[in-house]
């Protein structure tokens, strides 16, 4: 199951969950990372809202993973990954839907460093109803910015339009943006704006480090490397996080990096193949300089398959051997190990 499926289901009962901020991503792989989302702020991670899974393990058992039947299963796969078997379904709890708020607003490659100055600033104090992105991207296609480096606000305000309008007003008076698409909307048309981001086809290779801060040094960098983005999808997104999601303790769950105010993450994309060696080369070299800057932990849906096993390690922090013991439990052999693996 996807999550234009999921939610077409969800929302014809006027029901939705935090979910992947692209249509085609799964259901699973995302809430086993963790799930970062639209409603995030307001209603946590995906695998926050998880109440039950059905899985089975590597010896071909068919297990019940909660609160009350395998606690330690049930923690593990709450930001854990595939590491501990083939979940077969998952339970959530919803919510109410509400209106959203939200779009894209554009600006040109000579207001970046500014644009990312006033997210920072606002990000500081935006309610917990606000999940708002940054990022530095090629201009789209058919726009007077095509092929330039631009930058990108993205919000969504869940809850009274009017207050929603209010709150993006900030973005309004720095602009004026060249394109600006927000307004009155839908948490379904909210999970479209990405679309062409999952293009079927793609060359991708990403790096995510998580920060307390979004500090001068990372908006150096993220000006020093916008020229090199691979066009036409790439990006440096910026993700604010807080609210709901550091409400929850950092050995709840196996996501670990509740304290994390954002996530910095570079997600390269490309169609060549020939272009494979040069857009890795890149992304690792970027990704690398911006975890200089970070305080640990990265985003394991967000991490390349050919991590080293201390950058997944460092990805848990402090819950890692805490894993290390679920999985020698429920896979020794490490049969699930085509992942951000952890070893046994």
């Amino acid at each position: 199951v996807r999550w234009a499926s999921f939610d077409r289901e969800t929302l014809a009962r006027n029901l939705y969950v935090t979910g992947g901020t692209v249509g085609s991503t799964g259901v699973a792989g995302l809430t086993l990372g963790g799930g970062l989302g639209w409603l995030m702020r307001k209603h946590g991670l995906t695998c926050d809202s998880l109440v039950g899974a059905d899985v089975v393990t590597a010896d071909g058992k068919a297990v019940r993973a909660s609160a009350d039947e395998n606690p330690d299963l049930f923690w593990a796969l709450r930001g854990g990954g595939g590491n501990f078997g083939i979940v077969t379904s998952f339970e959530f709890a919803l919510y109410d839907e509400e209106p959203i708020y939200g779009g894209i607003l554009i600006y040109p490659e000579e207001k970046i460093r500014g644009m990312l100055e006033l997210f920072r600033d606002y990000t500081a104090s935006a309610p917990d109803a606000v999940t708002a992105m940054a990022a530095v991207t090629p201009g789209p296609a058919g726009t007077p910015l095509e092929g330039r480096p631009s930058g990108m606000v993205i919000t969504c305000h869940a809850g009274a339009y009017a207050d929603g309008e209010k709150l993006v007003q900030p973005f309004r008076d720095f602009g004026p943006p060249v394109i600006d698409t927000v307004g009155p909307s839908s948490y379904a048309a909210q999970q479209g704006l990405f679309a062409a981001a999952g293009t079927p086809g793609m060359r991708n290779y990403w790096r995510s480090n998580f920060m307390q801060e979004l500090g001068d040094e990372v908006i150096d960098s993220a000006l020093a490397h916008a020229e090199r983005l691979p066009p036409p999808g790439s990006m440096l997104l910026v993700e604010n996080l807080g609210g709901a999601v550091g409400r929850v303790g950092e050995n709840e769950t196996a996501f670990a990096s509740r304290g994390a105010q954002y996530n910095v993450s570079v997600l390269a994309s490309w169609a060549d193949p020939a272009d494979d060696p040069e857009n890795i080369a890149f992304t690792r070299a970027f990704g690398d300089e911006l975890r200089s800057f970070a305080d640990g932990g990265a985003y394991v849906n967000y991490m390349a398959g050919d991590e080293s096993a201390e950058a997944v390690k460092s990805a848990y922090e402090a819950n890692f051997q805490r894993l290390v013991a679920v999985k020698r439990k429920y896979d020794p052999d490490n049969f699930f190990s085509g992942n951000q693996n952890i070893a046994p």
